[in-house]
């Protein structure tokens, strides 16, 4: 009997201890939630969202591949890597362009008309041997013909006009027929290739141009569908004024699907538990015999159609009432909201509580923050304008040195009187020589300096330092040639009157021309001296030591070259800019 007790007794105290245990462990897990969760609700509404399908690619200038159409021997490289080529320009040229078969045709051409015309001025004529020269002459013609034709292969030209990026041979390398020698890039022509499903083929029908995004400068680019293939779209962007210099990325959006007057719900009011959807609306239960009516919670299961950017798509089938209020956030405390989705208190026949005195204290304490705010702002606006009022001081004592070091600056730019000139120039050089002109530019813009120096009772001094120079091809050897002059001058002139913004002036000088001619077999060389009438003005804007110049100068130099007068009279017309201190 003792031993059954002690046994009741140890099996009593196991049960006890393991449930204590279970209990202890369980309510570790468990959340303590209140009798009535306070909630917000409000009314389902309807509206319209659109669907986007997203796409992004990469656009690259249009590349094109020289292909050599026969095999041989690379003798000559016409262009290098980087130049700008036109359609049909010769890049290579393999086995000499066949110059050698093409010299030995025609030398036998040579030949048999040598043999015809001899025979042609015999005493005694052979109309056989004359039919067999002319024979020959017509034989060798047709092959050397064909030989010109053969050539034309063997000069491997550009397929298109563009920049030629890459080129893979050199001299002397062997080049087989079909084999790619260079790369042309085409940067006017643009062209990117995307990879789609079947399903987003649809959404392309019917359109010719979409509308793109650069995704590293935002700029938006209208683009053409080039082609349609199977699972490819192929994209062309027009380069033609060359406004894009490199590859870029971009992404584009096509309307994929459009939903109007629907309920959307955001991803924060919607519970999902095993591939089902529900919300929790506001509903009444009545108890103690239906007299008393308390707020709950009620799951309902709804149906969605889609989401899109965070936001669930409601299917109609969804039946929710005009009338229908949804609990939208939960009220832990005052200072702490959270979405239904995120409450584990939550649930189905839950008593809820609405939150109306809460709103009254937010309400309250927005009021005070608001009011907190305009005293701050009404201090801050004290304290500007005390700065300003200090900002004001220093500037009017600041300005006030700034009057006085300018005033001293002022007597001394009138202690040094503005004496001295310098200007940068520009002029047009005419030569009137006319035997000049047949080979080289008679008018030329060349840039040079005018020193100007104020002497007294306004007459100056002054002298300018130019250099032409222009570059020509003997006509029969087609030989380079450089002519150059140094037209240089000095001289004297009066400024009629003076003022700050244009002061006219005239002038004379002494012209000191020296010139050289560079001739594969002869250099020339010789000076010749002249005189010069000039007038313009001197233009002043307001800028303290900057003034312009404009003037005409008529110069008149002659020389003698063997026989001929080499005449470099002509009129030259300046414009400068400089400083004047």
């Amino acid at each position: 009997m003792k031993q059954e007790i002690k046994k009741i007794g140890v099996l009593t105290l196991m049960l006890l201890v393991i449930f204590s245990f279970s209990f202890a462990q369980s309510s570790k897990g468990n959340v303590r939630c209140p009798k009535k969760l306070l909630v917000k609700v409000d009314k389902i509404k309807k509206g319209n969202i659109t669907k986007y399908k997203k796409f992004t690619g990469s656009f690259d200038f249009e590349r094109v591949s020289i292909v050599s159409p026969v095999s041989g021997t690379v003798t000559e490289v016409k262009a290098s890597e980087n130049n700008v080529v036109s359609k049909d320009m010769i890049v290579l040229i393999l086995n000499n362009g066949l110059s050698d078969e093409i010299d030995k045709l025609d030398k036998n051409i040579k030949k048999w008309k040598r043999i015809l015309n001899r025979r042609k001025h015999w005493k005694v004529r052979s109309p056989r041997a004359e039919a067999q020269a002319e024979r020959n002459i017509k034989k060798y013609t047709n092959l050397l013909e064909l030989k010109k034709q053969e050539a034309e292969k063997y000069k491997i030209k550009t397929p298109v006009g563009g920049e030629i990026e890459k080129l893979y041979v050199k001299v002397g390398d062997t080049v087989n027929e079909g084999e790619t020698i260079g790369i042309i890039v085409i940067k006017k022509h643009m062209f990117s290739s995307i990879n789609i499903s079947e399903k987003d083929k649809s959404l392309f029908s019917g359109k010719e141009e979409i509308e793109v995004v650069s995704i590293e400068d935002k700029k938006k680019l209208n683009v053409k569908i080039k082609d349609k293939k199977e699972k490819k779209i192929v994209l062309f962007f027009n380069n033609e004024s060359l406004t894009i210099d490199s590859p870029f990325d971009f992404c584009f959006k096509l309307k994929e699907k459009e939903y109007k007057n629907v309920v959307i719900l955001p991803e924060s009011f919607v519970k999902k538990s095993a591939n089902k959807y529900f919300v929790f609306l506001l509903g009444e239960k009545q108890t103690f015999l239906g007299l008393i009516k308390k707020k709950v919670a009620i799951k309902y299961n709804i149906l969605v159609d889609d989401f899109i950017d965070g936001k669930y798509v409601i299917n109609p089938k969804s039946k929710f009432s005009e009338q229908d209020l949804l609990i939208t956030k939960v009220i832990i405390s005052p200072m702490k909201e959270v979405s239904p989705s995120h409450c584990m208190c939550l649930k189905d026949g839950v008593e809820v509580k609405l939150s109306k005195k809460i709103g009254k204290v937010s309400l309250r304490k927005a009021e005070k923050k608001k009011e907190i705010k305009k005293e701050k702002e009404k201090k801050e606006i004290v304290k500007k304008k005390k700065e300003e009022k200090v900002v004001k001081k220093e500037k009017s004592v600041k300005e006030k040195k700034i009057v006085e070091k300018k005033k001293i600056q002022g007597e001394k730019i009138k202690i040094l009187g503005d004496r001295f000139g310098l200007f940068l120039i520009g002029s047009n050089f005419n030569i009137n020589d006319e035997d000049f002109g047949n080979f080289y530019e008679r008018s030329k813009n060349l840039l040079g300096a005018e020193l100007d120096i104020r002497i007294m009772y306004g007459f100056h001094i002054w002298g300018t330092i130019k250099k032409y120079e222009d570059n020509s091809t003997t006509t029969y050897y087609k030989k380079k040639t450089t002519f150059t002059i140094h037209p240089n001058n000095i001289g004297i002139r009066y400024v009629i009157y003076k003022n700050k913004y244009a002061s006219p002036f005239v002038g004379i000088a002494l012209n000191m021309f020296s010139y050289e001619e560079d001739t594969p077999e002869l250099v020339t060389t010789g000076s010749a001296s002249g005189y010069a009438f000039d007038f313009g003005l001197f233009i002043g804007g307001g800028i303290k030591y900057v003034e312009g110049i404009i003037h005409v100068k008529y110069n008149s130099v002659k020389d003698t070259v063997g026989n001929k007068e080499f005449d470099m009279s002509g009129v030259e017309t300046i414009f400068g800019i400089g400083v004047r201190f």
